[in-house]
């Protein structure tokens, strides 16, 4: 599946750190059990791509692709 960070602080402007624990709990609800997770998303911060694969790794396997990193 693929997830993307922008979606989890949609209505925001940019991610906040402050609401960080909101960002992981909707990430976590939206991923199955044993899913393969991609994470991406235009203008998510690295910081958030980061956290968001450490909250995941014990429940998927994660990948991410950064827009605009080759």
């Amino acid at each position: 599946m693929v997830l993307y960070l922008n979606e989890l602080y949609s209505g925001e402007k940019k991610a906040k750190r402050s609401l960080l624990p909101k960002y992981i709990e909707k990430a976590k609800a939206i991923t199955e059990k044993d899913a393969e997770v991609v994470l991406t998303g235009w203008e998510a911060p690295i910081w958030l791509y980061n956290e968001i694969a450490r909250a995941l790794k014990d429940k998927t396997r994660v990948e991410i692709q950064i827009p605009g990193f080759f």
